[in-house]
């Protein structure tokens, strides 16, 4: 199996159960998306500076916070409930899925954990940057081709890590060490379905860039936002299938 190939695998398998998919996460991501709208209308998008935090108030800052919390909370309901429909036949029996607290624990834990571990090869790798910089000087291509690098390396090093969070799913526990181990056989074609990943959430974000924030812009947004959770969390189960051998091939 190629990278294009498994990236199709994941995308296909969304569509081709489409009813299922929409009957797992539609309800969820809409009454999310409701809440993120209604909170943005409270406060602004979460600043990306001190300056900007410091312009907020309390009420703002609490409920930019809560709105973030609200999208991670729906984000994990959704990929544990996905996972478990994909990998081990699940069908949906009410309107709105089954809220497994123990799972979603599980699962966001493992999020975290590869998050920090990820983090940490960064900021080794910014570190050796800056010692690149400091030799060679301050060269404007050189910081945009680290961040590209670095921003791609950081997803194929999830994609390797990722059958950790099926796994959290399905209610057990694979070890950082074994989840690279049982992906190494694969890296390549992780490596290749991790640039479709990129490309595809690129893209996605083409319409919404040209439309702006009114209410056809949100509708699309929240169109593009649901494809390209449904699809990565796909890639996830995709993947954790490959790693212990269960591919379809």
């Amino acid at each position: 199996m190629t990278g294009y190939l498994l990236f199709k695998h994941a995308v296909q398998r969304v569509f081709r159960n489409l009813d299922d998919a929409l009957a797992i996460s539609g309800l969820i991501w809409i009454a999310t998306m409701a809440v993120v709208i209604i909170a943005s209308t409270y406060a602004p998008a979460m600043p990306a500076t001190a300056e900007g935090w410091g312009a907020l108030t309390m009420n703002q800052i609490l409920i930019a916070l809560g709105a973030n919390i609200a999208v991670i909370v729906a984000s994990i309901w959704i990929a544990v409930e996905w996972h478990r429909f994909v990998l081990l036949g699940e069908r949906p029996q009410t309107v709105i899925p089954p809220f497994r607290a123990a799972l979603m624990l599980a699962y966001m834990g493992k999020s975290i954990l590869l998050m920090v571990v990820l983090f940490a090869m960064m900021f080794v790798a910014m570190l050796v940057l800056m010692l690149v910089m400091a030799l060679a000087g301050a060269l404007q291509f050189l910081v945009m081709a680290f961040i590209i690098c670095a921003g791609s390396a950081l997803m194929y090093g999830f994609y390797r890590l990722s059958p950790m969070l099926p796994a959290a799913a399905l209610g057990t526990s694979l070890p950082i060490q074994d989840a690279w181990s049982k992906t190494e056989p694969y890296k390549a074609q992780i490596f290749q379905a991790t640039i479709l990943m990129i490309l595809m959430t690129l893209l996605l974000q083409v319409p919404y860039a040209f439309l702006g924030s009114g209410v056809v812009g949100v509708v699309v947004s929240l169109v593009t936002g649901w494809i390209g959770l449904m699809v990565g969390v796909s890639l996830l189960s995709a993947i954790y299938e490959l790693a212990t051998s269960k591919a379809d091939r």
